[in-house]
């Protein structure tokens, strides 16, 4: 694991890649990855300790959302998977829509979700901090092909055609005692490739608004980023869960509104995290 990690980091120079809070620096971040490489493993988190894999009392819900509606079809290629031994969450899938004359929703949703909880016990009452540190390795593409839109026969009618692939993620802190759940300091920001063709008639008079080419890829190499906890509140006698929620999956919609008509279109597009080096890994916890 360790030989594995610093391969990647001369290969990618270090965080050159990552994405940092609101307030981070790439030399901080620098510092705390050289700080987890020698740092020692634990079961579960205590203040002042960073440790890695193996997460031994890490407890992980896995799902694979799915919808299909019309000419949609779909596949979760990889099922959601977590390793509490390598701290790795994969998941990959494929999306496609065909447009159907007679339907009005032509569209897939494939989806992989790892919730992930790990246990956090402070020995002393008052303010700690708490940092996640990720590292996202993901592929894909989206494809768009946006057809002929004719107005309907109502006064207002329109045409979507969209191509997504994406991976994004949240976390919040459980008070187990209380139940009541701190979510963290910053949000990730994520990493999508997303294409769309909206065209919106007012009677037969019709305007199309584009996003994206209609190709796209999702690439993002070696990226850090974390999930931050800072000034955090926590009391020595109660129970703390770290519940982080990853998922990421492939999306595209082909519909029609008002009686709008839609001919040659189509859509797919495809998200790997999962294999060819593709992956999702909690590369550590540090809490202080």
């Amino acid at each position: 694991m360790e030989r594995r990690r610093e391969a990647r980091e001369r290969t990618n120079g270090g965080i050159r890649r990552g994405q940092l809070a609101a307030g981070g620096s790439a030399l901080g971040m620098t510092a705390l990855v050289a700080i987890l490489l020698v740092a020692p493993s634990a079961a579960a988190a205590t203040p002042g300790h960073t440790f890695g894999a193996p997460y031994k009392n890490s407890r992980a819900t896995l799902s694979d959302p799915n919808s299909i509606a019309g000419g949609g079809s779909g596949v979760q290629v990889h099922p959601a998977t977590w390793s509490k031994h390598t701290g790795i969450a994969a998941f990959s899938s494929n999306a496609s829509a065909t447009w159907w004359t007679n339907k009005t929703n032509s569209s897939a949703s494939e989806i992989g979700q790892v919730v992930v909880a790990i246990p956090v016990h402070v020995k002393t009452t008052g303010f700690h901090n708490i940092t996640a540190l990720w590292i996202t390795i993901a592929a894909g593409y989206a494809n768009l092909t946006a057809g002929t839109c004719s107005a309907g026969s109502s006064p207002y009618s329109s045409c979507t055609r969209s191509a997504n692939v994406f991976v994004y993620g949240s976390a919040v802190l459980v008070d187990k005692n209380t139940s009541k759940s701190i979510p963290s300091t910053n949000k990730w920001a994520g990493n999508h490739t997303y294409l769309s063709s909206y065209t919106n008639c007012l009677y037969s008079s019709c305007s199309t608004t584009t996003m994206g080419k209609p190709t796209g890829s999702l690439h993002t190499g070696v990226a850090y980023w974390a999930f931050y906890f800072n000034g955090t509140a926590l009391n020595a006698t109660h129970k703390y869960s770290l519940k982080m929620t990853i998922f990421g999956g492939a999306r595209v919609i082909l519909m029609t509104q008002g009686g709008a008509t839609l001919s040659g279109a189509s859509a797919d597009a495809q998200f790997n995290s999962a294999t060819l080096g593709n992956e999702e890994e909690l590369y550590s916890l540090t809490v202080s």
